[in-house]
């Protein structure tokens, strides 16, 4: 593990290294750089065809098209973001039964972050899911997926909600042979429409009747989540044998973790790549969250540097920036470039399963990090008196730092201390305009009215209580059912309750509002 100096003899080729994960003597930055050709080398042969393409038929818009949003993309030799960024459009396929792999059980978490991930990762661009579960699959994929009518409205209302420009459905009508016969099709085996195809029409008329508003409308995003390929290829190495074998995902569980903590307090949010960042694009965020991410390239350090002097407000994670771009762990103390930005350096890094710790008595799980204060005020601390959580004024901005794992502990459902933690660090001192009890909520806003997409993921009717105090609405409309649902003006703000069914969502509609923009 280190950098610099020629190869091995012997090993001039990628298949030749790919023997030596793990060894002694294994550079890590030869391993990355060759995965970087490789991956850069597969989208320069795309590029070139998306050329010919244009240069035959100018008039039409080039789309590039992904899936496994939710997997390590480095493993692979892809980037997402240097593929959108090369055609006119970005599409992705999300499947049920192929690509929420990494939550088994679970529909909601997975798909609304492959729907921002689709919109994120092109910003600017036409985005959508050109290849979305059209029915049920009972006998291929990685897990099967029956896809009822009430987990498409979900699906839709996911799309919608993060700003996705379209929806494409595989399929109309299934196959009648091969390994996935009498599969993924809208209509019934006798080639009738279901009654999921029969809803998906009914929404379809709706959105094209809204498409305007919704095209133009915003959600607000309080906060962003981080998003790095390099740290992906960082991950990609860490497998060491059976008994690490999940540490290649790790960074998208602590995104998914992020994810849910944000979601469950109906905080909006997008994905932000450390390009974007380097770039200076993150300063229209009031919130910048960093999931554990190990490896930090030491401009993006500068770069969350500039962006917290510049106001914002940084939350972070152990193990965060442990390692720089080469794969070397960083051991600068007092005046380094972790301690510039975090207001702290870190002593040593230890792991929980060796040493048992708790916080405000949560156990600690996974890596956890000694840290010296030098500028930071330590806002909490572990059982035995260590340093847990700091919080570090720089310039007009401000560092939270979770000196242990946070965000990995929010990946499974259930940790709602955890979710809090996490949550509450994001927010601060700014409390919402808005929130939902009893469904987990979107919010898009437009001119003309404001959009509202609850969802229930549980299998029980739950009655949500919806309270906005920063917009008054004369009415609200429950778009699907087309019935007008009535609205309790108080002190609070506007509330309204409406019964969402197990299993399924609620599309409401809020025209001639008067709206006071979040501070």
């Amino acid at each position: 593990w280190g950098y610099g100096g020629p190869l091995l003899p012997g090993l001039d080729s990628w298949e030749a290294w790919r023997g030596l994960r793990g060894t002694h003597f294994e550079k890590y930055r030869h391993r990355r750089d060759l995965a970087r050709f490789k991956t850069e080398l597969l989208a320069e042969r795309m590029t070139r065809i998306e050329r010919c393409w244009q240069q035959h038929d100018p008039a039409h818009p080039v789309l590039t098209g992904v899936h496994q949003l939710l997997g390590n993309a480095a493993v692979s030799n892809w980037d997402f973001e240097l593929q959108a960024s090369r055609a006119d459009g970005f599409f992705s396929s999300i499947h049920a039964g192929w690509h929420f792999w990494i939550l088994p059980g679970e529909f909601l978490l997975p798909l609304y972050v492959q729907a921002r991930l689709t919109r994120d990762l092109a910003k600017g661009k036409w985005a959508l899911p050109y290849e979305t579960t059209g029915g049920p699959n009972f006998r291929s994929a990685l897990r099967q997926h029956n896809m009822q009518a009430g987990e498409h409205l979900q699906m839709m209302l996911c799309y919608l909600a993060a700003g996705l420009q379209g929806i494409g459905l595989w399929a109309w009508n299934c196959r009648l042979s091969g390994p996935e016969a009498g599969e993924y099709g809208l209509t019934t085996l006798q080639g009738q429409p279901s009654r999921r195809a029969r809803l998906l029409g009914e929404l379809a008329r709706h959105v094209r009747q809204y498409r305007g508003e919704l095209a133009e409308a915003s959600s607000e995003p309080r906060a962003a989540i981080l998003y790095s390929w390099e740290a992906e290829m960082f991950a990609s190495q860490r497998d060491m044998g059976p008994l690490d074998g999940s540490a290649t995902d790790e960074n998208s569980r602590r995104r998914l973790g992020a994810a849910r903590a944000l979601l469950n307090r109906n905080i909006p949010f997008e994905f932000i790549t450390d390009n974007e960042l380097v770039a200076g694009r993150a300063d229209g965020y009031p919130t910048l969250v960093v999931p554990g991410m190990a490896l930090v390239r030491r401009d993006v350090m500068a770069a969350l540097g500039r962006y917290v002097e510049g106001g914002g407000r940084l939350v972070a994670d152990a193990p965060f920036a442990t390692f720089d771009e080469h794969g070397r762990v960083r051991v600068a103390g007092s005046g380094g470039e972790f301690d510039r930005l975090v207001g702290a350096f870190a002593v040593n890094h230890f792991h929980a399963q060796h040493e048992p710790r708790r916080v405000h008595g949560l156990p600690l799980a996974g890596q956890f990090s000694e840290v010296e204060p030098t500028r930071a005020e330590v806002i909490a601390r572990l059982d035995d008196g260590r340093p847990a959580t700091l919080c570090h004024s720089l310039g007009a901005g401000q560092v939270v730092y979770f000196a242990h794992e946070v965000a990995s502990r929010c990946f499974r459902p259930g940790n709602a201390a955890w979710e809090t933690t996490l949550a509450d660090a994001v927010l601060g001192s700014f409390r919402p305009g808005w929130q939902c009890d009893g469904a987990v909520a979107f919010r898009r806003r437009h001119a003309a009215a404001d959009h509202y997409f609850l969802i229930n993921p549980t299998d029980t009717d739950q009655e949500a209580t919806l309270t906005v105090a920063d917009a008054t609405y004369d009415q609200a409309l429950e778009v699907v059912a087309n019935r007008t649902l009535p609205v309790c003006r108080g002190q609070a703000g506007t509330r309204l309750q409406v019964v969402v069914p197990g299993g399924q969502g609620i599309w409401l509609r809020c025209p001639n509002c008067t709206s006071c923009r979040w501070a």
